[in-house]
């Protein structure tokens, strides 16, 4: 497959009529209002109960859970609710998630003294991704974790941030070279696992976990947009923020512009790019609802109807189940009209059939003229005061 480039071709305007609605069902999902997914596995939730699986399926078009919280009877039942439901079950593609060295010893990274290494957070050790055998290992328990009738698999880990200094006991050489792992040489053997996992199965969804955001995914040499070579689904985790920023700290326009622009990049290739926003530290209640203005509003600039948004506030067993039915998530925006725009003043905007959509990513005050139309505070207006880092969808039918 040809590889994602970083210049975006022409947008193509595929999201459904929007068919106005009062509350969110399994038959209104893609009526006009954006794709989400529920990251489950992101949660520290066990076993989910049948009436927990289904109020997640009702509300979400694409699941990634763990295969400790759902059963074959769950997953049936979802899908009963939901016919369109897409669930996938998570591995970790480049980590060897048991206590205790399983593996052929070949297939481990080692150091510069030959040590094993483990990820400092989680204790997991850190497999070799040019490893054959170890692709082929992935892929065969994609294999086996599908069982209970997943559609696929949540591939995890195929980025570069784990080549961090605090993410590792050490750093990770190459056998090919005997130095340590460039960003580049790992983001391509790391691209090549998923690859060898979609090869294998050809008729089941692959997402791969590794585009990060937008300053990886564009980088001139190694870029993550790298794992779109072998899969047509993949996720960027740290879209727009990382987890434990603080509420008042957001991108400055160019590196928030790049973020918009991974959508609008994969859509034009055809392929589909998964976006989470994670608000995991202390805010207000203001605080969380302004970001997830200003974050479904980015989305909204650049999706193209195949494109997948999450936020979520923190990792509690109950954060999918609370959040199904947000009615900020569930506005039928309808069909984009046009592609996104900058303005003369900073902000950007992009109109869809039911509305338009605003974003001032600049730390300035800015005004936007606009059609008659009704803001997400009920107040009907012809132009938008957009204030520091804020988003704005406003109805105009």
């Amino acid at each position: 497959m040809k590889r994602i480039g970083t210049t975006m071709a022409a947008l193509t305007l595929a999201l459904t009529v929007a068919v106005p609605i009062a509350a969110p069902s399994a038959e209104a999902l893609g009526a006009g209002r954006p794709k989400l997914f529920a990251p489950t596995y992101m949660s520290k939730s066990g076993l989910y109960s049948r009436a927990d699986a289904v109020k997640i399926a009702s509300h979400y078009d694409f699941v990634a859970a763990n295969s400790k919280q759902l059963t074959a009877d769950t997953i049936a039942a979802m899908r009963v609710a939901n016919p369109a439901v897409k669930i996938v079950v998570y591995l970790n593609g480049t980590f060897d998630l048991e206590t205790v060295r399983s593996y052929p010893a070949g297939e481990y990274a080692r150091d510069a003294t030959g040590s094993f290494i483990r990820s400092v957070k989680y204790d997991n050790w850190l497999m070799d991704p040019s490893q054959p055998t170890w692709g082929a290992r992935v892929s065969q328990l994609c294999t086996t974790l599908m069982a209970p009738g997943y559609d696929g698999c949540f591939v995890d880990m195929l980025g570069q941030s784990l080549l961090n200094k605090s993410y590792l006991t050490g750093k990770p050489i190459n056998p090919a070279t005997g130095v340590e792992w460039t960003v580049p040489q790992w983001q391509r053997a790391a691209a090549m696992i998923g690859q060898k996992v979609q090869e294998d199965h050809p008729g089941s969804l692959i997402i791969g976990n590794g585009l990060s955001h937008g300053q990886n995914y564009f980088a001139p040499s190694g870029p993550s947009s790298l794992l779109f070579t072998g899969l047509d689904y993949a996720l960027a985790e740290v879209w727009l923020r990382q987890a434990q920023f603080s509420p008042t700290k957001y991108k400055a326009p160019t590196q928030w512009k790049q973020d918009v622009d991974i959508l609008t990049d994969a859509g034009s290739q055809g392929k589909h790019a998964s976006v989470t926003v994670k608000v995991w530290t202390t805010a207000t209640a203001a605080q969380r609802e302004s970001l997830h203005r200003y974050a479904l509003a980015s989305f909204l600039l650049g999706t193209n109807g195949g494109s997948y948004f999450s936020f979520t506030n923190g990792q509690t067993g109950t954060e999918f189940q609370a959040n199904a039915g947000d009615p900020l998530d569930n506005i039928a925006v309808g069909t984009p009209m046009e592609a996104y725009r900058g303005l003369a003043n900073g902000a950007y905007r992009r109109a869809y059939s039911n509305a338009l959509v605003v974003v001032n990513p600049t730390t300035s005050t800015v005004t936007v003229p606009t059609p008659s139309c009704v803001t997400l505070d009920g107040r009907t207006v012809t132009s938008l005061t957009m204030t520091a880092n804020t988003g704005e969808i406003c109805r105009t039918a």
